[in-house]
């Protein structure tokens, strides 16, 4: 996922003692202007045919005190999205999370791969929403957990922070897919699930078992 033409008059100030980038104290209660979300174009993953998928991200647009956008799509889409870029360097690999102004910060959320990140938005029209990239790929990875876990590098890693936004989120936007509102329930009971093959050698040869999901229920 790709942030750019962000604008920040505040220099980023290093928070090596932030013990999750998932909860946000607002540093005063004066709301200026509150920001707008939207979605730009949703994004999709469909198949293609045997073996090959179609896939676009989901472009959103955050409009406030500074303009943001998130995700600048396919080339073919230069014309939905603003001319120009600002690109920035943060420390997301050490978990810290860059902060754009009181509303608005980018948290390191890796699991699909090892840099991906998303961007949280708070005091909204719908409260706070979380636009994801690939951590979500729709509304039905929630249910179907193959749709993101058989793309990702590190599950666990992706579990643990798919579990974080749940939490906070409101609504999410997801890589591949509409803006959905979370529900209650993940707040509620959450149920982790793993997705796992099961492969071995025999000396007739390679056998694979039918993948199984290992479901948890834990209180939250």
């Amino acid at each position: 996922m790709r942030l750019s033409a962000v604008k920040s008059d505040r220099a980023f100030q290093s928070k090596a003692s932030v013990a999750t980038p998932f909860k946000k104290v607002l540093a005063s209660s004066d709301i200026v202007e509150m920001y707008e979300v939207i979605v730009l174009k949703e994004g999709y993953c469909v198949s293609d045919g045997p073996g090959l998928m179609k896939a676009a991200g989901t472009i959103t647009l955050l409009k406030g005190p500074q303009n943001i956008m998130v995700d600048t799509g396919n080339p073919w889409d230069k014309q939905l999205i603003l001319d120009g870029e600002q690109y920035m360097l943060h420390q997301f690999d050490k978990g810290i999370p860059y902060e754009i102004d009181d509303f608005v910060e980018v948290v390191p959320t890796p699991g699909h791969t090892g840099k991906d990140v998303s961007v949280i938005v708070r005091e909204t029209e719908k409260g706070t929403v979380a636009i994801t990239g690939d951590l979500f790929e729709c509304f039905e990875d929630l249910r179907e957990p193959s749709i993101w876990q058989d793309n990702s590098e590190n599950p666990e890693d992706q579990e643990a922070n798919r579990i974080g936004i749940l939490q906070i989120a409101d609504y999410i936007i997801p890589g591949h897919g509409p803006m959905f509102k979370v529900p209650e329930s993940y707040k509620t009971q959450m149920q982790v699930v793993f997705y796992e093959e099961f492969t071995a050698i025999t000396p007739t040869g390679i056998i694979s078992e039918t993948s199984e999901y290992i479901v948890c229920d834990d209180v939250v």
